[in-house]
């Protein structure tokens, strides 16, 4: 069977949200129109390296990636918007070499609910009506009158997008907040349905975010204690002893063990 192919629209998340929120005009947006193969081995949306470039989309960590040979490598992670055929989505994306080829990972897929049909060598909607997604009750209420930049309103993110999209939304929510230069957007705990984990690291993020304002923490960060098990965040074996000398005490007291420059964007 032949490979799938498919036009699509990669254009930076932040214009988008710059624009979207005022601070920009639709000019300002930075997009590129591609073709991309769709990969239904792979998970993630993979660019190559001249596209993250043209369009200034940011790093924030890192991904092991396997090739077909079974060779690994460290690559960046970015998170862009994504448009094929009149669907969209904001996804993270793994910066691949230059050169590399645009491949459509089944997050995208199934984000956007559509399905790849191999004998026709076509993407095709799994719903013509449109696509339909599993939603839950995030306390939408609540959202309607925070600050999208809140940490709240980045624990929905992060609920709506799938726990392994926390950190591009939390240290959104950090460049946020040493914007602003006050604890505001951190008033508010982090939706509850957010695993223990997570409301563990968030708590330690608002604490010591607080502290470099100059003011107290959130009164809902004294009601989070520890884990029941050590999490070093970075995921690596080899960097967990520095973890565990450099893990400030808002995370090293609830048993969250990050390296001394896990706030500041790669």
């Amino acid at each position: 069977m032949g490979e799938i192919r498919a036009s699509v629209t990669l254009e930076n998340s932040w214009d988008r949200e710059n624009v979207d929120r005022g601070r920009g005009v639709e000019a300002d947006v930075r997009r590129t129109s591609v073709e991309g193969i769709v990969d239904t081995g792979a998970v993630s949306l993979v660019i190559p390296k001249e596209i993250a470039t043209e369009l200034g989309l940011r790093h924030w960590g890192t991904r092991t990636v396997v090739y077909a040979d079974e060779r690994r490598e460290q690559r960046p992670v970015t998170d862009v918007t994504i448009e094929i055929g009149n669907l969209a989505t904001r996804t993270e994306a793994v910066v691949g070499p230059a050169g590399s080829q645009v491949l459509i990972g089944q997050v995208v897929l199934e984000t956007l609910d559509l399905i790849a049909d191999c004998k026709n060598q076509t993407l095709a909607p799994r719903h013509p009506e449109g696509p339909v997604l599993a939603l839950r009750s995030y306390a939408i209420s609540g959202a309607l009158t925070e600050p999208p930049e809140s940490l709240f309103c980045a624990s929905l993110r992060i609920l709506e997008d799938g726990e392994q999209s926390w950190r591009r939304h939390l240290l959104d929510c950090v460049d946020a907040v040493r914007r602003s230069g006050t604890a505001a957007l951190l008033a508010t705990p982090p939706a509850t349905e957010l695993s223990a984990r997570l409301r563990a690291l968030a708590a330690g993020i608002a604490e010591t975010l607080a502290a470099e304002c100059g003011t107290t923490a959130p009164e809902w960060t004294s009601g989070v204690g520890p884990l029941d098990q050590p999490w070093f965040v970075s995921g690596y074996e080899s960097l967990k002893a520095s973890a565990l000398l450099e893990s400030p005490v808002p995370f090293r007291s609830r048993n969250v063990f990050v390296l001394a420059n896990f706030l500041e964007r790669a």
